[in-house]
């Protein structure tokens, strides 16, 4: 197991010099950037600095286990319908909602039950001021 530093002032310089020198087998343990001190401290050099070996042995990685095996079970599909529908119903809520606030600002001292009426005369062109008092005399 061979392990090397490389320091250089950009990331791109620090890696090309990795893969000169290692090769395409180089394993990359770390990398950080460091600040340099110069001239009593009032200047400052960022540099690049990666560790890096050759015939490192790593551990391979991991599958992920695949929940295909669960879902294929009654219980599984009974359990991913539920989530479904109880996401569904949170949608359908928040879209309620949602709904009811974009009325209320667009015909905020309309009664409710005259807001689809009010919002009709709107998108036909009807003033705001003439849709009120046509809504307001049909409640009376």
């Amino acid at each position: 197991m061979e392990l090397r530093k490389f320091v250089a002032p950009t990331m791109a310089e620090c890696l090309s010099r990795v893969k000169r020198e290692l090769g395409s087998a180089a394993v990359i343990l770390s990398t950080r950037t460091v600040h340099q001190k110069r001239w009593l401290g009032l200047l400052r050099r960022e540099h690049v600095e990666i560790t890096a070996g050759r015939g490192v042995r790593t551990m391979p990685r991991r599958q992920p286990a695949s929940p295909g095996h669960v879902l294929s079970t009654p219980a599984g599909m009974n359990a991913v319908h539920m989530g479904i529908s109880q996401d569904i119903d949170g949608l359908k809520t928040a879209i309620s909602e949602l709904v009811q606030q974009f009325r209320h600002s667009e015909a905020p001292d309309i009664p409710e039950h005259f807001v689809d009426c009010y919002l009709a005369m709107r998108r036909q062109q009807v003033a705001p001021e003439i849709a009120r008092d046509l809504v307001f005399a049909a409640a009376a």
